[in-house]
């Protein structure tokens, strides 16, 4: 804004000098490349967002849904029965999958007239097996929703136990 009281004055453009441009520039490019940094730290190391294809997480997740997973969790805690996992297809690794846990390493699955038992005890899901997965192939842990808003919210917790109960 200028000073219409005194027309000689500088605008505040022409305030600053060329070393203190060249400062603030600096400043703000470091800062820029340290949150860009962070970022790709974030992202490659321990959150990923991506895109649910297809219908078999119903109704859990939706086809085109946006969620995240978290690439570190399971280097601190065990998988457990009912988490959403992502994994590599074994037969294609440029492809992957969204699933829920439904046995543990040990365990016996079998689907007798269309019921699912673990270790010969019936289990009240009602879901679609889709065969051992290998620890090495799995990547992460779907934690959080975020499109369509909608579907806003937590995927942890008693969020998966109850939506495979509905």
């Amino acid at each position: 804004m200028l000073d219409i009281s005194n027309p000689g004055s500088p605008t505040p453009a022409e305030n600053l000098s060329a070393p203190q441009l060249r400062q603030d520039l600096r400043s703000w490019t470091r800062d820029l490349a340290v949150a860009l940094g962070l970022a790709l730290v974030i992202i490659v190391f321990l959150y990923q967002p991506v895109k649910v294809e297809g219908t078999s997480m119903a109704p859990l997740l939706s086809d085109q849904e946006r969620i995240f997973i978290n690439k570190f969790v399971y280097r601190f805690e065990p998988i457990g029965r009912g988490d959403v996992i992502v994994f590599w297809y074994p037969l294609d690794r440029s492809k992957s999958f969204i699933k829920r846990v439904i046995g543990l390493p040990g365990e016996t699955i079998e689907l007798r007239g269309g019921r699912l038992y673990v270790d010969g005890k019936a289990r009240p899901e009602v879901y679609i097996v889709f065969g051992p997965i290998g620890r090495r192939d799995i990547y992460g842990k779907a934690v959080f929703a975020y499109w369509p808003v909608d579907h806003f919210g937590s995927l942890t917790g008693t969020s998966t136990v109850n939506a495979a109960s509905k």
